[in-house]
């Protein structure tokens, strides 16, 4: 495994990477593939090389470079129960000042599956990530070879994070950390949770509150640089 990582390179049996689809509960319609997720069942020694990577990136670049306190999506110590306690604090001091508060949710579309490997490179460079380990995550992700079971001919992945890979959910905290951040650095107050996020503004009157929210979506936009779509927007 040593060398793997000296050599920036996954053997082929590694890569090779069997994806089955699941349906997901609570759909009404299982007639639409969208009803279905995918889980990919990979090699238990990539697993563990994967593994030993998370340990280095928690252990040493994350550590100098924390991930934003209001990212609580595979994070030690942290759930629903603790976005949701951070989200409704937040609705009762608007209330007790008097002001109205707005809440936009955010969905975003392809979290894991379409999430390109620069924006992955990216995020690691910005927490200093040592080059070797860039490199061979980013060669293991580049590099898979899928086949949809049922289907005898493999695919070559261009983009997105193996669903049920164990670097999967930290690549996607780090790659999403970034807006987590700008929105919160330029005071529009977001909580996320995985490809979740809810941003809510408050003010004296409508006016300010509805423009201050239409500058934080604009800011969403950028979600675009990942090749990633926000699907839904609700309001409350």
């Amino acid at each position: 495994m040593r060398a793997c990582l000296a050599l920036k390179y996954v053997p082929r049996g590694w890569r090779e990477v069997k994806v089955t689809f699941i349906p997901k509960p609570g759909k009404s319609d299982y007639t639409d593939p969208k009803s279905y997720g995918p889980i990919s069942l990979t090699s238990f020694l990539l697993k563990t090389m994967e593994r030993m990577c998370e340990r280095e990136l928690r252990g040493s670049a994350l550590m100098n470079l924390p991930l934003h306190d209001k990212q609580h999506a595979y994070s030690l110590g942290k759930s629903t129960e603790s976005a949701l306690h951070q989200v409704i604090t937040k609705i009762e001091e608007a209330i007790q000042n008097k002001e109205i508060c707005l809440g936009s949710i955010i969905d975003i579309e392809g979290a894991f599956d379409r999430t390109n490997f620069s924006s992955i490179k990216g995020a690691f460079s910005r927490h200093k990530l040592e080059p070797a380990l860039i490199d061979w995550i980013v060669y293991m992700l580049s590099t898979r070879i899928i086949k949809i079971a049922g289907e005898s001919q493999p695919i070559q992945i261009k983009k997105g994070c193996p669903q049920g890979g164990v670097l999967s959910p930290l690549l996607w905290n780090m790659v999403i950390n970034e807006l987590i951040s700008k929105l919160n650095a330029n005071h529009f107050y977001t909580v996320g949770y995985a490809d979740d996020l809810t941003i809510l503004v408050s003010g004296k009157t409508a006016s300010i509150v509805c423009d201050l929210t239409q500058a934080a979506l604009r800011i969403v936009e950028r979600c675009r640089e990942y090749d990633l779509t926000t699907i839904q927007i609700k309001r409350f």
